[in-house]
């Protein structure tokens, strides 16, 4: 998939590339959305390597993507948030380490029967 066009904020773009990824099918993105904004900074690879990752639980059908967040930092992937059970905790952890880049994984995770 290709997108294309101006944006205002770095905001809408990530917007529009996590719409885009829960597309059925789609197996790539090329990014070609332009922001408006001179001041705007490119998305660094920390942001990209989130979103891969992002993509991968996904792609899994299984991760709750509404109440997870992902942050990366220097290939460190930390995820937040909440799932439904421990074996979807674990399930993202292990989904997580598998992205090319992650070079760790903070699982802050919480599962109910874990509260």
């Amino acid at each position: 998939m290709t997108l294309g066009g101006t944006l205002q904020t770095i905001s809408q773009k990530k917007t529009a590339d996590q719409i885009a990824w829960q597309v059925p099918g789609v197996q790539g993105i090329t990014d070609n959305l332009s922001l408006s904004d001179a001041q705007a900074t490119p998305e660094s690879a920390d942001d990209k390597l989130a979103r891969r990752v992002e993509f991968e639980l996904y792609s899994t059908k299984a991760i709750p993507l509404k109440t997870v967040q992902i942050h990366a930092d220097n290939g460190i992937v930390t995820l937040t948030g909440t799932v439904s059970s421990r074996a979807e905790k674990l399930l993202a952890e292990r989904t997580a380490k598998s992205v090319e880049g992650v070079r760790g994984v903070v699982n802050g995770l919480a599962a109910p029967e874990e509260l």
